[in-house]
Protein backbone atom coordinates (compact mmCIF):
# COMPACT_ATOMS: atom_id res chain seq x y z
CA UNK A 1 0.00 0.00 0.00
CA UNK A 2 1.54 3.20 -1.23
CA UNK A 3 1.99 6.02 1.07
CA UNK A 4 1.11 9.62 -0.99
CA UNK A 5 3.97 11.90 -0.62
CA UNK A 6 4.12 15.74 -0.17
CA UNK A 7 3.09 16.57 -3.71
CA UNK A 8 0.47 14.30 -4.11
CA UNK A 9 -1.10 15.65 -0.66
CA UNK A 10 -1.13 19.17 -2.06
CA UNK A 11 -2.73 18.06 -5.40
CA UNK A 12 -5.56 16.51 -3.21
CA UNK A 13 -5.90 19.22 -0.46
CA UNK A 14 -6.38 21.69 -3.96
CA UNK A 15 -8.91 19.29 -5.14
CA UNK A 16 -10.69 19.23 -2.32
CA UNK A 17 -10.81 23.10 -1.62
CA UNK A 18 -11.34 23.82 -5.60
CA UNK A 19 -14.47 22.07 -4.54
CA UNK A 20 -15.43 23.38 -1.45
CA UNK A 21 -15.00 26.99 -2.80
CA UNK A 22 -16.95 26.17 -5.91
CA UNK A 23 -19.78 24.63 -4.16
CA UNK A 24 -19.55 27.32 -1.25
CA UNK A 25 -19.76 29.97 -4.46
CA UNK A 26 -22.68 27.97 -5.91
CA UNK A 27 -24.73 27.75 -2.50
CA UNK A 28 -24.60 31.17 -2.05
CA UNK A 29 -25.38 32.01 -5.46
CA UNK A 30 -28.38 29.50 -5.67
CA UNK A 31 -29.44 30.79 -1.75
CA UNK A 32 -33.03 31.05 -0.99
CA UNK A 33 -34.14 34.78 -0.87
CA UNK A 34 -36.85 34.74 1.24
CA UNK A 35 -38.36 32.10 4.00
CA UNK A 36 -40.33 29.97 1.70
CA UNK A 37 -37.57 29.48 -0.68
CA UNK A 38 -35.25 28.90 2.37
CA UNK A 39 -37.86 25.98 3.80
CA UNK A 40 -39.83 24.33 1.21
CA UNK A 41 -37.89 25.97 -2.28
CA UNK A 42 -41.21 27.86 -2.94
CA UNK A 43 -43.02 24.29 -3.54
CA UNK A 44 -41.44 24.47 -7.01
CA UNK A 45 -38.63 21.64 -6.94
CA UNK A 46 -38.85 18.71 -10.09
CA UNK A 47 -39.20 15.23 -8.58
CA UNK A 48 -36.25 13.95 -9.57
CA UNK A 49 -33.98 17.15 -7.78
CA UNK A 50 -36.16 16.27 -4.61
CA UNK A 51 -35.79 12.39 -5.08
CA UNK A 52 -32.04 12.82 -5.24
CA UNK A 53 -32.13 15.06 -2.37
CA UNK A 54 -33.86 12.14 -0.16
CA UNK A 55 -31.54 9.37 -1.21
CA UNK A 56 -28.78 11.87 -0.30
CA UNK A 57 -30.07 12.30 3.43
CA UNK A 58 -29.43 8.42 3.74
CA UNK A 59 -26.24 8.09 2.11
CA UNK A 60 -24.40 10.50 3.84
CA UNK A 61 -20.20 9.80 5.33
CA UNK A 62 -22.07 8.23 8.22
CA UNK A 63 -23.74 5.21 5.34
CA UNK A 64 -20.59 5.37 3.10
CA UNK A 65 -18.27 4.77 5.44
CA UNK A 66 -20.16 3.50 8.03
CA UNK A 67 -21.78 -0.01 5.54
CA UNK A 68 -18.40 -0.67 4.44
CA UNK A 69 -17.28 -0.86 8.22
CA UNK A 70 -19.64 -3.01 9.17
CA UNK A 71 -19.13 -5.23 5.77
CA UNK A 72 -15.87 -5.26 7.10
CA UNK A 73 -16.99 -7.41 10.08
CA UNK A 74 -20.14 -8.87 9.40
CA UNK A 75 -20.32 -9.65 5.92
CA UNK A 76 -22.39 -8.75 2.33
CA UNK A 77 -25.28 -8.55 4.97
CA UNK A 78 -24.40 -5.05 5.87
CA UNK A 79 -25.89 -3.79 2.81
CA UNK A 80 -29.28 -4.01 4.42
CA UNK A 81 -28.35 -0.48 6.04
CA UNK A 82 -28.75 1.41 3.03
CA UNK A 83 -30.95 -1.20 1.30
CA UNK A 84 -33.77 -0.17 4.44
CA UNK A 85 -33.85 3.18 2.90
CA UNK A 86 -34.85 2.24 0.09
CA UNK A 87 -37.85 0.32 1.33
CA UNK A 88 -38.52 3.25 3.76
CA UNK A 89 -38.52 5.33 1.07
CA UNK A 90 -41.40 2.80 -0.91
CA UNK A 91 -43.36 2.70 1.53
CA UNK A 92 -43.32 6.35 2.28
CA UNK A 93 -44.36 7.30 -1.05
CA UNK A 94 -47.41 4.33 -0.92
CA UNK A 95 -48.64 5.72 2.60
CA UNK A 96 -47.89 8.62 3.45
CA UNK A 97 -46.77 11.17 1.11
CA UNK A 98 -50.30 12.18 -0.15
CA UNK A 99 -51.31 12.69 3.68
CA UNK A 100 -48.52 14.96 4.23
CA UNK A 101 -48.61 16.94 1.39
CA UNK A 102 -52.16 18.03 1.55
CA UNK A 103 -51.56 18.93 5.11
CA UNK A 104 -49.33 21.86 3.85
CA UNK A 105 -47.37 21.21 6.81
CA UNK A 106 -43.72 21.37 6.34
CA UNK A 107 -42.47 20.33 9.71
CA UNK A 108 -42.94 17.04 11.68
CA UNK A 109 -43.82 19.16 14.31
CA UNK A 110 -46.77 21.22 12.58
CA UNK A 111 -48.08 17.97 10.94
CA UNK A 112 -48.54 16.29 14.41
CA UNK A 113 -49.73 19.72 15.98
CA UNK A 114 -52.62 19.77 13.85
CA UNK A 115 -53.65 16.58 15.24
CA UNK A 116 -52.61 16.44 18.74
CA UNK A 117 -51.94 19.67 19.78
CA UNK A 118 -48.97 22.00 20.69
CA UNK A 119 -47.99 20.12 23.79
CA UNK A 120 -47.24 17.28 21.51
CA UNK A 121 -45.54 19.48 18.99
CA UNK A 122 -43.33 20.85 21.38
CA UNK A 123 -42.56 17.23 22.85
CA UNK A 124 -41.68 15.94 19.47
CA UNK A 125 -39.49 19.41 18.56
CA UNK A 126 -37.28 18.27 21.36
CA UNK A 127 -36.47 14.74 20.68
CA UNK A 128 -35.95 15.69 16.88
CA UNK A 129 -33.54 17.83 17.98
CA UNK A 130 -31.93 15.35 20.03
CA UNK A 131 -32.35 12.91 17.42
CA UNK A 132 -30.23 15.21 14.56
CA UNK A 133 -27.52 16.11 16.88
CA UNK A 134 -26.31 12.30 16.61
CA UNK A 135 -26.89 11.62 13.53
CA UNK A 136 -24.53 14.71 12.59
CA UNK A 137 -22.05 13.65 14.70
CA UNK A 138 -22.39 10.42 13.25
CA UNK A 139 -21.65 12.01 9.91
CA UNK A 140 -18.82 14.14 11.12
CA UNK A 141 -17.05 11.40 12.24
CA UNK A 142 -17.26 8.77 9.23
CA UNK A 143 -16.35 12.10 6.95
CA UNK A 144 -13.02 12.78 9.42
CA UNK A 145 -12.09 9.33 8.76
CA UNK A 146 -11.86 9.92 5.50
CA UNK A 147 -10.00 13.44 5.50
CA UNK A 148 -7.73 12.29 8.45
CA UNK A 149 -6.52 9.21 6.27
CA UNK A 150 -5.86 11.43 3.39
CA UNK A 151 -4.42 14.34 4.91
CA UNK A 152 -2.74 12.89 8.01
CA UNK A 153 -4.67 14.76 10.43
CA UNK A 154 -6.26 13.86 13.13
CA UNK A 155 -9.50 12.95 13.55
CA UNK A 156 -10.96 15.93 16.03
CA UNK A 157 -9.64 18.69 13.50
CA UNK A 158 -11.06 16.64 10.49
CA UNK A 159 -14.05 16.75 12.37
CA UNK A 160 -13.99 20.47 13.01
CA UNK A 161 -13.82 21.00 8.87
CA UNK A 162 -16.22 18.71 8.00
CA UNK A 163 -18.68 21.10 10.20
CA UNK A 164 -17.92 24.16 9.36
CA UNK A 165 -18.11 23.61 5.31
CA UNK A 166 -21.51 21.44 5.67
CA UNK A 167 -23.10 24.33 8.37
CA UNK A 168 -22.18 26.76 5.47
CA UNK A 169 -24.20 24.47 2.98
CA UNK A 170 -27.15 24.91 5.22
CA UNK A 171 -27.27 28.40 6.69
CA UNK A 172 -26.30 30.16 3.84
CA UNK A 173 -28.43 28.26 1.10
CA UNK A 174 -31.39 26.76 2.56
CA UNK A 175 -33.61 24.37 1.14
CA UNK A 176 -33.10 25.64 -2.63
CA UNK A 177 -29.42 26.09 -2.45
CA UNK A 178 -29.06 22.61 -0.70
CA UNK A 179 -30.83 20.91 -3.30
CA UNK A 180 -29.38 22.20 -6.73
CA UNK A 181 -25.57 21.74 -4.55
CA UNK A 182 -26.92 18.34 -3.43
CA UNK A 183 -26.76 17.16 -7.16
CA UNK A 184 -23.43 17.75 -7.54
CA UNK A 185 -22.93 16.29 -4.60
CA UNK A 186 -24.91 12.90 -5.06
CA UNK A 187 -23.41 12.86 -8.35
CA UNK A 188 -18.90 12.85 -6.77
CA UNK A 189 -20.87 10.44 -4.68
CA UNK A 190 -21.88 8.08 -7.33
CA UNK A 191 -18.50 8.40 -8.90
CA UNK A 192 -16.16 8.31 -5.83
CA UNK A 193 -18.26 4.96 -4.91
CA UNK A 194 -17.79 3.38 -8.03
CA UNK A 195 -13.83 4.06 -7.99
CA UNK A 196 -13.44 2.74 -5.01
CA UNK A 197 -15.28 -0.53 -5.62
CA UNK A 198 -13.12 -0.51 -9.59
CA UNK A 199 -10.00 -0.08 -7.40
CA UNK A 200 -11.10 -2.74 -4.51
CA UNK A 201 -12.28 -5.50 -7.31
CA UNK A 202 -8.96 -4.96 -9.14
CA UNK A 203 -6.27 -5.53 -5.96
CA UNK A 204 -8.64 -8.78 -4.91
CA UNK A 205 -8.48 -9.50 -8.89
CA UNK A 206 -12.19 -9.80 -8.69
CA UNK A 207 -15.31 -11.63 -6.39
CA UNK A 208 -14.11 -15.13 -6.69
CA UNK A 209 -10.70 -15.10 -3.97
CA UNK A 210 -12.37 -13.31 -1.91
CA UNK A 211 -15.24 -16.11 -1.92
CA UNK A 212 -12.47 -18.93 -1.93
CA UNK A 213 -10.85 -17.29 1.56
CA UNK A 214 -13.17 -15.57 3.55
CA UNK A 215 -15.81 -17.41 5.95
CA UNK A 216 -18.83 -18.12 4.54
CA UNK A 217 -20.73 -15.72 5.81
CA UNK A 218 -19.56 -13.18 4.55
CA UNK A 219 -21.76 -13.56 1.01
CA UNK A 220 -24.84 -15.10 2.38
CA UNK A 221 -28.65 -12.74 2.75
CA UNK A 222 -27.97 -12.21 6.73
CA UNK A 223 -23.74 -12.16 7.34
CA UNK A 224 -22.57 -12.71 10.67
CA UNK A 225 -25.30 -9.73 11.68
CA UNK A 226 -28.46 -12.07 12.13
CA UNK A 227 -32.08 -11.93 10.95
CA UNK A 228 -33.04 -10.08 13.85
CA UNK A 229 -31.00 -7.25 13.49
CA UNK A 230 -31.36 -6.68 9.73
CA UNK A 231 -35.18 -6.65 10.69
CA UNK A 232 -34.59 -4.12 13.13
CA UNK A 233 -32.04 -2.26 11.00
CA UNK A 234 -34.77 -1.73 8.37
CA UNK A 235 -37.29 -0.92 10.92
CA UNK A 236 -35.30 1.64 12.11
CA UNK A 237 -34.22 2.99 9.48
CA UNK A 238 -37.93 3.23 7.40
CA UNK A 239 -39.14 4.49 11.33
CA UNK A 240 -36.08 7.34 10.81
CA UNK A 241 -37.54 8.18 7.10
CA UNK A 242 -40.97 8.36 8.10
CA UNK A 243 -39.67 10.90 11.21
CA UNK A 244 -36.93 12.79 9.93
CA UNK A 245 -37.57 16.59 9.61
CA UNK A 246 -35.44 16.64 6.45
CA UNK A 247 -37.65 14.10 4.67
CA UNK A 248 -41.33 15.84 5.54
CA UNK A 249 -39.18 19.66 4.03
CA UNK A 250 -37.76 18.07 0.84
CA UNK A 251 -41.54 16.18 0.11
CA UNK A 252 -43.13 19.32 0.96
CA UNK A 253 -40.92 21.08 -1.52
CA UNK A 254 -42.46 19.07 -4.55
CA UNK A 255 -44.62 20.89 -7.39
CA UNK A 256 -47.84 18.59 -6.22
CA UNK A 257 -48.60 15.64 -3.87
CA UNK A 258 -47.86 13.23 -7.56
CA UNK A 259 -44.61 14.55 -8.02
CA UNK A 260 -43.91 13.79 -3.96
CA UNK A 261 -44.61 10.75 -4.61
CA UNK A 262 -42.59 10.13 -7.75
CA UNK A 263 -39.88 11.65 -6.04
CA UNK A 264 -40.04 9.28 -3.13
CA UNK A 265 -39.91 6.47 -5.66
CA UNK A 266 -36.80 7.96 -6.88
CA UNK A 267 -34.85 7.97 -4.10
CA UNK A 268 -35.89 4.22 -3.61
CA UNK A 269 -34.24 3.64 -7.14
CA UNK A 270 -30.97 5.15 -6.06
CA UNK A 271 -30.08 3.78 -2.86
CA UNK A 272 -30.81 0.12 -3.92
CA UNK A 273 -27.36 -0.09 -6.12
CA UNK A 274 -25.09 1.52 -3.52
CA UNK A 275 -25.86 -0.61 -0.46
CA UNK A 276 -24.39 -3.55 -2.28
CA UNK A 277 -21.39 -1.33 -3.81
CA UNK A 278 -20.34 -0.35 -0.11
CA UNK A 279 -20.68 -3.59 1.22
CA UNK A 280 -18.47 -5.09 -1.42
CA UNK A 281 -16.25 -2.46 -0.78
CA UNK A 282 -16.00 -3.60 3.23
CA UNK A 283 -15.85 -7.63 2.20
CA UNK A 284 -12.25 -6.52 -0.24
CA UNK A 285 -11.09 -4.11 2.58
CA UNK A 286 -11.30 -7.30 5.24
CA UNK A 287 -9.85 -9.69 1.96
CA UNK A 288 -6.84 -7.14 1.99
CA UNK A 289 -6.54 -5.94 5.28
CA UNK A 290 -7.81 -7.94 7.68
CA UNK A 291 -6.22 -6.70 11.10
CA UNK A 292 -6.82 -3.06 10.28
CA UNK A 293 -9.25 -1.13 12.17
CA UNK A 294 -12.88 -1.41 10.67
CA UNK A 295 -13.68 2.40 10.33
CA UNK A 296 -11.58 3.10 7.57
CA UNK A 297 -12.58 -0.10 5.29
CA UNK A 298 -13.31 2.31 2.49
CA UNK A 299 -10.69 5.24 3.11
CA UNK A 300 -8.18 2.68 2.70
CA UNK A 301 -8.24 1.97 -0.71
CA UNK A 302 -7.48 5.87 -1.55
CA UNK A 303 -3.90 5.30 -0.80
CA UNK A 304 -3.99 2.88 -3.45
CA UNK A 305 -4.78 5.13 -6.13
CA UNK A 306 -2.87 7.90 -7.70
CA UNK A 307 -3.42 11.33 -6.14
CA UNK A 308 -5.95 12.87 -8.75
CA UNK A 309 -8.00 9.26 -8.34
CA UNK A 310 -7.99 9.80 -4.76
CA UNK A 311 -8.73 13.43 -4.72
CA UNK A 312 -12.18 12.85 -6.47
CA UNK A 313 -13.03 9.99 -3.98
CA UNK A 314 -11.77 11.92 -1.07
CA UNK A 315 -13.83 15.01 -2.28
CA UNK A 316 -17.02 12.69 -2.37
CA UNK A 317 -16.49 11.96 0.81
CA UNK A 318 -16.67 15.76 1.91
CA UNK A 319 -19.75 15.85 0.02
CA UNK A 320 -21.41 13.13 1.63
CA UNK A 321 -21.41 14.85 4.70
Amino acid sequence: MAEFNYTDTLIIIGMIAVYIVFTSWLTVRLRSKNTEQFMVASRAMPAIVVGVLLMSEFIGAKSTVGTAESAFKYGMAAAWSVLGASIGYWLYGLFMVKRLYGSSEYTISGAIAQKYGNSTKYAVSLIMIYALLLVNVGNYISGAAALSTVLKMSLPVSMCIIAVVSTFYFVFGGLKGVAYVTILHSFFKFMGIAIVLVVALSLTSGVSPMLEKLPDYYFTWDGKIGGSTIFAWVIGTVGAIFSTQFVVQAISSNKSAADAKKSTMYAAVLCFPLGFALALIGVAAKYLYPEMEALYALPIFIQSMNPYLAGIVATSLVASV
